[in-house]
């Protein structure tokens, strides 16, 4: 029912996917760019129109009563940024113990407009040795657009060039906002 219900409000919005998920039962997702608040309502709807189960990474600031029971209800885990906690140790620990895990996040880690990337998916991603699935969230064109499952080489040139090609020309809601495809260390060697 969700699922029918999900497909119908996204034809009406005039919204459509591109691509297939996977068979794979551990993945880390990275959705790209993250510009405003519309955009987890839409991930949520595509989410549950295409029946993938998918845990995603929130700023704690936004679980509060009662928005908090429903963002984990939906499958969200709050993150204390501004803290270090060991997420990427946490995540991977968990990627390990269970049998299967879909972790989504938005790599810019905000709707504001940043220097970069944050690196958390990348390195997660090398440390739980799964595959990073990349979904474009492309407003101009309405369109949730799934990538090709990549393996990092841990090469970060490489594998951030292969993630600049795949999001080149998608526009978020308010393209002003769209971080630059880049992480931490590649903005300071661009200096």
């Amino acid at each position: 029912m969700l699922s029918a219900v999900s497909r119908l409000m996204l034809r009406v919005l005039g919204w459509r996917s591109e691509g297939q998920l996977p068979d794979e039962p551990k993945l880390v997702i990275i959705v790209a760019p993250h510009t405003s608040n519309w955009d987890l309502p839409i991930v949520l709807l595509f989410e549950w129109a295409l029946r993938a189960r998918c845990n995603y990474l929130g700023k704690h600031s936004l679980f509060w009563w009662p928005l908090g029971w429903i963002l984990r209800a939906t499958g969200g885990i709050p993150v204390i940024r501004h803290e270090r906690h060991n997420v990427v140790e946490q995540l991977s620990a968990a990627f390990a113990t269970r049998e299967r895990l879909w972790l989504a996040m938005a790599p810019s880690g905000t709707r504001s407009l940043k220097a970069h990337w944050r690196s958390g998916f990348y390195h997660l991603t090398l440390a739980a040795k799964v595959p990073l699935l990349p979904i474009a969230l492309d407003f101009g064109r309405k369109t949730f657009r799934l990538g090709e499952l990549l393996q990092l080489s841990g090469d970060m040139d490489q594998d951030m060039g292969r993630l600049r090609q795949f999001y080149e020309g998608v526009d978020g809601l308010r393209p002003e906002l769209h971080t630059p495809i880049r992480l931490p260390a590649e903005a300071l060697e661009s200096r």
